[in-house]
C-alpha cells in the first residue's frame, strides 16, 4: 500500500494541476468572449419566431394576452354600447307602445262617452214627455166642485204604464205650503200616443158652496207617473191655483107658470144656478212651486 500511493511531491504537483484547472475555467466562464452572445440576452423583435429562445417566447405570450386583454375591452365595450343602445331603444319603444295604448285607451273612452251621449241624446230627443195642463174646476151630476186635469203627450213615442194621482184643496192664501206626496201608486195600463191626451179628474169633490167665495183659492195638485218608451220611469208634478172668485153662476129668467105649463115649480126649484163649468180653465195658475218633472 506505501508503495501503490503517490509520493508527497507528485501529489503535491499533482493538486497545484487541479486547483490551476479549475481557476482557468472560472476566469473563461466569467469573462466570455465577445463574440458569443447569450440567450437571455439575445434581442426578440417582433416578428421573430425564435421558438428556441425562452425569453422571447415569453414576451411573445405577454403580447397574445396583451392583445387579448385588449381586444377584450374593446369587444367589452363595444358590446356595453350596443347594450345600452338596444336597452334605450326597448324602453323607447315600450314608451310609444305605453303611449299608444293610452291613446287607444282614451280614444275608446271618447268613443264610448261619444256613444252614450247620443244614446242618451236620442231618448231626450225621441222619448215620451207627459204635461198637465188645467181643465178647470167643474160640477159633477151630484152638484159637487171637482178638480180637472188634461195629460198631455208632447213627446215623440208613446207613454205607457200612466198612473195619475189628482188631489184638490181649498185654502185662504195663495202658499199652498206642504203637500203630502205619494211614494208609489198601482201600475195602470194606460197608454198615451204622441200628441194625444187623457182627462182626469180629481179623486175627492168638495161642495160648491166652499169654492164660491172670492177669499178662497182652490188647488189642483198631483204627480203623473209613466214609462218614457225606453223602459225609464218618469214623471210629472203639478199644482194649478184658481181663483174662488170666478165661480160661474147661471143666471136664469123667472119661470113664468101661466105661460109655460110644461116647467113645474119643482123642476125650477131643482136647477142648479151653476154652470157645468164651475171656473173654467183660463183662470188657472200655475203655482210658484210644485211644478217640475223628469
Amino acid at each position: 500500500m506505501l508503495g501503490a500511493s503517490p509520493n508527497s511531491e507528485e501529489k503535491s504537483k499533482h493538486d497545484q494541476r487541479t486547483i490551476g484547472e479549475v481557476n482557468g475555467t472560472l476566469r473563461s466562464s466569467a469573462n466570455p468572449p465577445a463574440n458569443i452572445t447569450l440567450d437571455r440576452e439575445k434581442p426578440c423583435n417582433a416578428g421573430n419566431e425564435d421558438r428556441s429562445t425562452d425569453l422571447c417566447a415569453q414576451w411573445k405570450a405577454a403580447d397574445a394576452a396583451s392583445d387579448s386583454a385588449d381586444a377584450a375591452w374593446l369587444f367589452g365595450g363595444v358590446g356595453s354600447i350596443i347594450g345600452a343602445l338596444t336597452l334605450l331603444a326597448a324602453s323607447a319603444a315600450a314608451l310609444f307602445a305605453k303611449r299608444a295604448a293610452d291613446h287607444t285607451k282614451s280614444a275608446a273612452h271618447h268613443a264610448e262617452t261619444s256613444n252614450t251621449l247620443n244614446t242618451i241624446s236620442a231618448e231626450r230627443q225621441d222619448r215620451a214627455y207627459l204635461a198637465v195642463d188645467p181643465g178647470g174646476i167643474n160640477r159633477t151630476k151630484s152638484n159637487r166642485a171637482v178638480g180637472d186635469i188634461v195629460i198631455r203627450n208632447v213627446g215623440k213615442i208613446p207613454a205607457k204604464n200612466v198612473m195619475s194621482f189628482v188631489r184638490l184643496k181649498t185654502m185662504r192664501s195663495t202658499n199652498v205650503g206642504a203637500l203630502d206626496w205619494p211614494s208609489d201608486g198601482v201600475i195602470a195600463d194606460r197608454t198615451i200616443q204622441p200628441g194625444g191626451e187623457m182627462r182626469r179628474s180629481s179623486t175627492g169633490t168638495t161642495a160648491i158652496k166652499n169654492i164660491d167665495d172670492p177669499a178662497v183659492h182652490i188647488f189642483v195638485w198631483g204627480i203623473i207617473r209613466y214609462d218614457d218608451g225606453f223602459g225609464r220611469p218618469r214623471f210629472t208634478r203639478f199644482c194649478h191655483r184658481y181663483p174662488g172668485a170666478w165661480t160661474t153662476r147661471i143666471e136664469r129668467p123667472r119661470t113664468d107658470l101661466t105661460k109655460s105649463r110644461a116647467r113645474s115649480l119643482l123642476t125650477a126649484m131643482l136647477e142648479s144656478p151653476y154652470a157645468d163649468e164651475l171656473i173654467p180653465a183660463r183662470f188657472a195658475r200655475h203655482q210658484n212651486v210644485h211644478n217640475d218633472a223628469e
